[in-house]
This record gives C-alpha cells, sequence and structure tokens, in this order.
C-alpha cells in the first residue's frame, strides 16, 4: 500500500512538472504569436511585426504612409490640372521608380513637369515635386524595412535562446503520440492483448521467454482467422535457450521470428502485447539477421556477410540478449550451412 502511495505521489509530481513546463511553451508561443502579423505571413509569405510591438517599426510604418498619402494627394492635383478624364491619368511604375505619372499623349501638361518615356498613345511624366516624393518614400521604406529586420532577428534569437524547451516540446509530443498509438493498437487489435508479466533475473535461473498465442502486431483487422497463434517456450528451468525452426516456405517462420522480437520490444516499453499470455526476463539486446544482401563495392559476398553479422551477434551477445537468425547458411552450399549453424550453437 506504501508503495501504491509512492508510485501516485510520483506521477502527480511528474504531472505538476509536465503542466508546468507546458505552461512555459503556452507563454513563449503567445510572445510569438502576438509579435507578427501571421494574416499577413500567411498570405504574402513574408514575417510582418504585428502593429504596436516596435515603436520604430510603427514609425517608419507611418511615414511611408504619410509620403504615400501625399503622393496620392499630388495625383489629385495633377487630375484637377489637366483635361483629361480621371481615370486616364494614373501612376506606372518604370524601371525603378514606383511612380510616374501616365496620361493620354494629346493630353497638355503642366510646364514642370519632364516626359520621360512613351507607349502607344501615352506619355509618362515625372517632375520635381513628385522625385522628391519619390525620393522620401523610398528612405521611409528603407527604414521600414531596417526596423522589420531588426525585429524578425530579435524573433529568432529569442525562438534560439528558448530551444531548449522546444526541444522538450516536440520530444513530449512525440513521446505522446506514440503512447496514443500504443492505446490505440490495444483497444482495436482483434484476438486481445495482455499485461506482460517481467520475471527478474536470477543468477541460478536462465532467462525466459514464455508466450501463449502470440500473435504479429500488423496483423490486419479482420484476417485474425487467417493468422495461427502461437506458443514460445524459451529458457526457464525446463526449456531450452533456442529453438531450431524448421518448415515449409511461406509456412511463416520469418513471421514468427519478427513477432517474438517485437513481442520483447513492446514487453519492454510498457505496451500490452497481442498474446494471451506472455512471460519474459528483461533482455539488455536483440539482435536479427534476416535477409540475403551482399557489398558489391567493397569486394563483399552474400556469404561474407552473413557469417560477418552472425560473428557479431555472437561477440556482442549476453546471457540476457534475445538473437533471431533467418535461414543461417543460406549464403552457401546445404552442408556448409548446416556446419554453420552447428557451429554456431
Amino acid at each position: 500500500m506504501f508503495a501504491a502511495g509512492r508510485a501516485i505521489d510520483r506521477n502527480v509530481q511528474v504531472a505538476g512538472g509536465v503542466a508546468c513546463r507546458w505552461a512555459q511553451v503556452e507563454a513563449a508561443l503567445e510572445v510569438l504569436s502576438t509579435a507578427t502579423d501571421w494574416r499577413e505571413a500567411e498570405a504574402t509569405g513574408r514575417v510582418i511585426p504585428a502593429a504596436g510591438v516596435d515603436a520604430a517599426y510603427d514609425e517608419a510604418l507611418a511615414a511611408v504612409a504619410d509620403v504615400e498619402g501625399r503622393l496620392a494627394e499630388y495625383l489629385q492635383s495633377v487630375r484637377g490640372r489637366v483635361s483629361a478624364p480621371p481615370r486616364s491619368v494614373v501612376y506606372i511604375s518604370m524601371n525603378k521608380d514606383s511612380h510616374i505619372i501616365e496620361l493620354p499623349e494629346s493630353v497638355k501638361v503642366p510646364s514642370e513637369f519632364s516626359m520621360v518615356g512613351q507607349r502607344k498613345g501615352f506619355k509618362r511624366y515625372s517632375s520635381n515635386a513628385l522625385a522628391a516624393l519619390r525620393a522620401e518614400l523610398s528612405e521611409a521604406e528603407e527604414a521600414k524595412e531596417a526596423a522589420s529586420g531588426a525585429i524578425l532577428q530579435g524573433l529568432v534569437r529569442r525562438f534560439s535562446e528558448g530551444r531548449g524547451l522546444w526541444s522538450w516540446a516536440v520530444d513530449s509530443i512525440a513521446e505522446l503520440d506514440a503512447l496514443m498509438s500504443l492505446a490505440s493498437h490495444a483497444l482495436n487489435t482483434e484476438g486481445g492483448v495482455c499485461r506482460p508479466t517481467l520475471a527478474p533475473h536470477s543468477p541460478d535461473s536462465p532467462p525466459v521467454f514464455s508466450a501463449q498465442g502470440l500473435r504479429h502486431p500488423a496483423g490486419l483487422p479482420g484476417r485474425i482467422g487467417s493468422f495461427v497463434p502461437n506458443d514460445i517456450q524459451l529458457g526457464g528451468p525446463a526449456q531450452p535457450p533456442f529453438i531450431v525452426l524448421t518448415g515449409p516456405n511461406m509456412g511463416g517462420k520469418s513471421t514468427l521470428l519478427r513477432q517474438t522480437c517485437l513481442a520483447a520490444l513492446m514487453a519492454q516499453v510498457g505496451a500490452c502485447v497481442p498474446a494471451d499470455a506472455l512471460t519474459l526476463t528483461p533482455v539488455d539486446a536483440i539482435f536479427v539477421r534476416m535477409g540475403a544482401k551482399d557489398h558489391i563495392m567493397t569486394g563483399q559476398s552474400t556469404f561474407f556477410v552473413e557469417l560477418a553479422e552472425t560473428a557479431a551477434m555472437l561477440e556482442k551477445a549476453s546471457r540476457s540478449s534475445l538473437v533471431a537468425l533467418d535461414e543461417l547458411g543460406r549464403g552457401t552450399a546445404t552442408l556448409d550451412g548446416a556446419a554453420i549453424a552447428s557451429a554456431v550453437f
């Protein structure tokens, strides 16, 4: 009872710590979300600071709006001074100049205008006053871009300073996603699942892997009738430490190897296992050698690769390791393969 109480207290502490950390994440996200006009960013692809975030940027923005307003007033005054329909007197962009007056070529223009270009039926003009407004607008826009860049650099720096918090958030979401996937699998697996029993290590007793009705976790829903569950008995006081599995092609030998290794892995991460019952001693490593391949670029044949990988397993595996070898000795003749398998055993 006291152990259960301590476990509950620890879970409460962990949950409280997670909640506190997520509050920090939410606060940091709030700062970033209010510092930028995200609607504008989504529409234009540019990160634009939100109004009120930076005084220098707001002043530059107001200066740009002021010059643009005076440019609009100047265009209205020109429309009132020439004999042309108002809609035919417009601003156009030419080369690097964004505000050039264009109007029909038959219109008589004020004396301060100088022609800077033309196209069929229209002429384009500028003036000293208009040039001064363009220069003022260019200066205001440069100030706005400079302020915007400084704000963006500040946001990037602030985001970078919280990289530990963001890494924790990403890892937590990934872990939650994995736990939810395992829970969904346990709830929706046909044939049922079990909570595995972990047997303690003992120097006087060999490790054990005992499964009843074991199935592959990737079995398709609705096809449980076509999958034959398997019983596996490995180790312990009365069973051998290994199994030599033989049978016809497409009989499910490789699938049995895979589901055994997956069962051990799922059990040790705390997941439910698709089986009627499972008892195992925790393993310190899972070694798997399946399939045939060669390394042409390094001059290693299929037989060489198979022996090298098998030798590495034998060297690194311990008493508590789970080893799965599929078609050991397939890279050579039958008798040689049998000799290799015998030597490995």
